[in-house]
């Protein structure tokens, strides 16, 4: 567990449970990357998702983004449904198609 953070609604996933669904982290199912790790694309519970990896040197921003999104709850913002802390760093969100917010700015998505 992660101490003192109050995790609102949110799932606390196992690293095989993410493995699992990723098809063990493939190169295939990487949707995006960014400058804390890579996001992959995982059919989680019945439900689609976006799995952020993140570098284990990310910690500071991984615990400031799981703080601040599971208290933030805005339609324009996507939905944090859990995260996992075993070997990385994992924020899981709702998977939204139609490309990424840098795609629509550009006029590419």
């Amino acid at each position: 567990r992660l101490t003192g953070i109050t995790v609102d609604k949110s799932v606390e996933f196992s690293y095989e449970e993410l493995a699992k669904a990723t098809d063990g982290f493939s190169e295939a199912n990487i949707i995006g990357r960014g400058g804390f790790g890579s996001v992959y694309y995982a059919e989680l519970r019945n439900e689609k998702a976006a799995i952020k990896k993140m570098d284990m040197q990310a910690s500071k921003e991984f615990l400031a983004e799981l703080k601040v999104l599971t208290h933030v709850h805005h339609l324009n913002l996507v939905r944090l449904i859990g995260y996992c802390v075993e070997g990385s760093l994992f924020l899981v969100y709702e998977y939204i198609e139609n490309g990424n917010l840098s795609q629509h700015l550009r006029g590419t998505g």
